[in-house]
């Protein structure tokens, strides 16, 4: 019987092939193959971590190496990571690398150093911890403003641009069909400007995009979709004029017309 881990690489394998990052047939030069008990190859690249990447929410969700390679990691593994690496060291990542885009969805990372690793088991291994619930609509702060040269661009699990990377190492997030649209400006060498909120910690800076443009005074609003409900979240509120009900109570009955 497969164990949680096998079935885990099986699964992902699986999940990342149909969306468009698919498993190397021989790895990168300078790298090593990995035998997984799914008798899969999982090509191993080394290489330097020159900075974590942050989401909205501050959690570690990525990383990128020196020779510009994108990580992919879940925010689950957030303090796992942030304790096991630090910018300069030489690590081995071992996922499934996209085919053609310098991406990588990460499985497992070693520290050669320490020979420490983090292992993607998914948000409800032991130790592990489900990323908090996103914030309610309208109460994310969005008056901060920043001003960059974009070096590379940032992608998702499928290979989508979710994101651009600025010099100062600021990961700029937004949603994929924004990047869509706005990908004109989302270039490497591209001087841009954001409105909305920064997130900073002792891992690095993120950048939440509600507004982007080439300079201060061409922002271009961002249609951002309202965050999911979820648990502990509340429904919005009734439209005027409607009492709202309370769960599980029965809805009041309508008037009765008036006599004629």
């Amino acid at each position: 019987m497969p164990t949680k881990t096998q079935t885990l690489v099986i699964g992902t394998f699986a999940l990342l092939s149909v969306s468009g990052l698919v498993l190397a047939q021989t790895a990168p030069a300078g790298s090593t193959a990995t035998p997984t008990a799914a008798s899969a190859q999982i090509p191993t690249q080394q290489g330097q971590l020159k900075q974590f990447l942050l989401n909205p929410r501050g959690d570690i969700d990525g990383l990128i190496l020196a020779d510009g390679t994108e990580v992919n990691t879940p925010p689950h593994l957030s303090e796992q990571l942030a304790a096991t690496f630090k910018p300069g060291d030489s690590i081995n990542v071992a996922g499934l690398r996209a085919a053609s885009l310098p991406l990588v969805q990460a499985v497992s990372l070693t520290n050669v150093q320490t020979g420490k690793t983090v292992t993607d088991e998914g948000p409800d291994r032991v130790g592990g911890r489900r990323p908090p619930a996103p914030p309610a609509p309208g109460a994310e702060r969005d008056g901060d403003s920043l001003q960059g040269q974009i070096v590379q661009l940032l992608h998702g699990p499928r290979g989508d641009v979710n994101g651009a990377l600025l010099q100062d190492g600021t990961a700029l997030r937004l949603p994929p069909h924004e990047a869509l649209r706005l990908q004109a400006l989302l270039k490497p060498g591209q001087n841009v400007a954001v409105r909305g909120e920064l997130v900073a910690n002792a891992q690095g800076r993120a950048f939440r995009v509600s507004a982007l443009g080439a300079d201060a005074n061409s922002l271009q609003t961002l249609d951002t979709p309202p965050a999911p409900r979820g648990p502990g979240r509340l429904p919005p509120p009734p439209p005027p004029g409607v009492q709202p009900v309370a769960p599980g109570a029965q809805p009041p009955a309508p008037p009765a017309p008036p006599a004629g």
